[in-house]
This record gives C-alpha cells, structure tokens and sequence, in this order.
C-alpha cells in the first residue's frame, strides 16, 4: 500500500478516482486509460508490475502513477501531491 494515495481528477468530464496500490494503479492505467503510448504511462505500468513482483518501491511506483496522470492532463486533488514531486 502507498504511503498516500493519489486521487485524481479528468478536468474533461469531471470523474475522479484513486489509487491506493501499484495494483489499483495498474487497473486504472489498463481499463481507464485512452492514450497508451506515452513515456509517462508505459513507466508506470513498468514500475507498478516491478513493485508488484518485488523489484521496486512503493513511492517509486507512486511516482511513476504520478507523471503518467501529468501526462494525460489529469487533475491531482488536495494533498495526493506532497510526495509526487
């Protein structure tokens, strides 16, 4: 479990979501996403499964989630960004 999680909001249609885990990230990433070729979202989905099987950090993984929602122009709310920078 991440030490935070990181809810998020799509600025378009106003629905928001959060992860709590690289796995509750990694359904986002593969059920809710539209544009799966960017740098931001095949790191995440990397660095989520390597957290998953051991070989990364947590806060690693919540970083990766992080810059991949940057990348879709996704909105973070509250206090979901102290540790993503």
């Amino acid at each position: 479990m991440w030490s935070k999680p990181l809810t998020f909001i799509n600025p378009s249609t106003k629905l928001h979501a959060t992860a709590r885990t690289s796995r509750e990230a990694l359904k986002i990433l593969n059920e809710y996403w539209w544009m799966s070729d960017g740098a931001a979202y095949a790191a995440a989905v990397e660095t989520c499964l390597a957290e998953l099987h051991g070989d990364a950090g947590a806060h690693e993984a919540r970083i990766a989630f992080s810059l991949a929602l940057n990348e879709m122009g996704m909105s973070l709310l509250a206090d979901a960004t102290n540790e993503a920078a």
